[in-house]
This record gives structure tokens, sequence and C-alpha cells, in this order.
């Protein structure tokens, strides 16, 4: 099996059996939508001490979002507000530069697998979480 293959079966493992997926029922959530295939997401999660905690998502969405909201779960559950950010922008930089290298191998699962057309579908769940992270930082502010 080549990298490449690898990359799509972790994504396929992480939308068949996504992390972070629950439900979302609080008034401090945000939603996203990617109006050109129609996917749906509504995240929460808790900051505590520059740290993001217990992040949820629900959503009606395609393979490659559930998949990369699933990741990002996965590597954003515990860390700091910092490092999260300095996540988003590589997976930015990547997609930008039509690059797949990273120094995360989940990044490049997403990355590697996702066509130019479905980036947006990738980055839908990560967008919704800097949202969150925006507006929670605005009220603490």
């Amino acid at each position: 099996m080549d990298k490449s293959d690898q990359h799509r079966q972790a994504l396929m493992e992480h939308y068949r059996a996504p992390k972070g997926q629950g439900e979302v029922n609080s008034e401090e959530s945000v939603s996203g939508v990617n109006p050109l295939c129609g996917d749906r997401i509504s995240l929460h999660a808790a900051i505590d001490g520059g740290r993001i905690h217990n992040i949820q998502f629900q959503s009606r969405a395609c393979s490659i979002c559930v998949a990369s909201a699933s990741i990002m779960t996965t590597l954003c559950e515990n860390q700091s507000v910092e490092n999260f950010n300095g996540l988003f922008q590589m997976l930015h930089r990547a997609f930008e530069q039509g690059s797949v290298a990273t120094d995360e191998e989940m990044l490049t699962v997403i990355t590697a697998t996702t066509i130019k057309s479905r980036q947006k579908c990738a980055l839908l769940a990560w967008e919704a979480l800097s949202e969150f992270v925006k507006q929670t930082q605005e009220l603490a502010d």
C-alpha cells in the first residue's frame, strides 16, 4: 500500500468513526455552511486557561468534511489556542501552495486526499473552530 492509499484509508477511518461527533445543544456554538455542496456543521468547545477542550461537532456533511472535523478534534483537543492557530495556518498554507508537506502527518492526510474543488469541505470545521475561538476571546476581553 503506497502513501496515497494510506492517506485515503486514514481519511475514511475518520469518516466512518469520527472523533468528537456528538450532540451540540449549546447556545455557545458556532455553525458553518458550505453553500457549494450543502455541508453543514455546528461546533462547540470549551476554552480554559488558553487551552481548547471538549470539542464536539454535529454535521450533515460529506466524507471529507466529517473526516477533517474528526482529525481537527483529535489534533486540537487539549491544545493551546496558539497551537490551534498554527495548525490552521499550516493547513491553509498547504492548500494555497498546492503542497502536502507539513510537520503534522494528519494534516498531510487532509491535504493529500483533498482535490482543489473540495478544499472548502476540508476547511469548514477548522473555520468554525477558529470563529468559536475568536468569539470566546472577544467575550473574555
